[in-house]
């Protein structure tokens, strides 16, 4: 596990759940079925879902379970048909390009979309949000913390905008369960998380949420009509699980990458054609996102990979891309900087002689680079 430095996109199973595959696997039965098999796993799930909402602190709220992060953003768009007469929305400039992508069916759909600006600190802007927020407006959704820079956002006074308006606030927390202390006081309608974000399986994600949303797929009456197609049994009790472990070792967990963190950025700071994107904001405990002026990035990555160490372009879900990231560009880095900016996450299996390690080489490595392109 030790050269993962990319946790945010290849996250490993936790060795924990590992052990109780072999278990769950016995677990056969379809959650919808009446027999006893059936009920087994119906119970199964039943518990997972309470489970995540003790581990998560939300006690005010239900959870449905879906494929993953992508899906669960998209059912908190569903939440716009409560307000059939607002036709305002505000989405973050910064979100998951799950949320950003779907802005064009929103227009097409008759809704005024306005994209949150935010600072070169990878912080919304707040004025913005004050100052076209009001009665028109039913939905706004926001990055708990980015998935690429880590920053964190200004959650509580938005709440108090959306407060003010009646509007749904949707928040996607995926990237933060572990990276984070969490606390949901600030109390957003919604709220998506991920799985595999948190060491379970891969194929399952969850909506909280306080209000029921609408279901945008029809079928069998699965999650409560919410989500029909059986249940992927196995992921939804590894993603309970992780939530157990990661958030019972919360402050030690967050210590630990902290420390990880600040060795790999001390590395980073000693060259002058390095810069790192919201050093100045509040982020999450793993995740730097760091601009090498001039040095191509993926060209770094293939030769870091060589090496046996893990970094990407940005997020997994669009680094495979030649298109510079959304995020970077809201923020209003220029395109030769997003070219050459890597994003590097340590996580819950790196020690800190593995920082160490990969600390001394980025030192041995840069100086090469920066010599046949700077």
């Amino acid at each position: 596990m030790k050269n993962y430095f990319d946790y945010n996109a290849t996250t490993p199973v936790h060795p924990e759940i590992l052990k109780k595959i072999p278990e769950w696997i016995h677990i056969f039965g379809n959650p919808s079925s009446i027999h006893r098999e059936g009920r087994k796993a119906h119970e199964a799930i039943e518990k997972a879902r309470q489970d995540l909402l003790h581990a998560f602190g939300l006690k005010d709220y239900d959870l449905v379970f879906t494929s993953g992060g992508t899906e669960s953003n998209h059912l908190a768009t569903s939440f716009l048909f409560d307000h059939k007469l607002k036709k305002k929305i505000l989405i973050s400039s910064i979100d998951h390009s799950c949320i950003v992508n779907q802005i064009p069916s929103l227009r097409h759909a008759g809704y005024e979309v306005l994209e949150i600006p935010a600072t070169i600190d990878g912080i919304i802007d707040l004025h913005f949000i004050e100052k076209f927020a009001d009665e028109n407006t039913a939905f706004l959704s926001l990055l708990l913390a980015g998935n690429e820079t880590g920053v964190i956002q200004p959650v509580n006074e938005v709440k108090n905008i959306t407060n003010k308006y009646g509007i749904h606030f949707h928040c996607d927390a995926g990237q933060v369960p572990g990276k984070m202390k969490l606390d949901f006081s600030f109390s957003p309608d919604s709220i998506t998380f991920s799985s595999h974000k948190i060491y379970g399986l891969k194929g399952s994600g969850a909506l909280a949420f306080k209000k029921r949303p609408h279901p945008f797929f029809y079928g069998g009456d699965q999650e409560r009509g919410l989500r029909p197609g059986t249940e992927n049994t196995l992921s939804i009790l590894s993603f309970a699980m992780a939530a157990q472990i990661i958030m019972s070792h919360e402050d030690k967990i967050i210590a630990k990458q902290l420390k990880n963190r600040n060795i790999i950025e001390d590395a980073l700071s000693a060259f002058d054609f390095v810069k790192i994107h919201g050093k100045n904001s509040n982020r999450i405990s793993q995740t730097t996102s760091v601009a090498l002026h001039g040095l191509p990035n993926e060209l770094l990555v293939i030769h870091l990979d060589r090496m046996g160490y893990y970094v990407s372009r940005g997020s997994a879900c669009h680094s495979s891309s030649e298109l510079v990231s959304h995020v970077l560009t809201a923020m209003g880095v220029h395109t030769a900087e997003a070219k050459s900016t890597i994003r590097i996450s340590s996580g819950l299996f790196t020690e800190e002689s593995d920082a160490e390690e990969f600390a001394d080489v980025l030192k041995s490595t840069l100086p090469g680079f920066a010599k046949v392109f700077l």
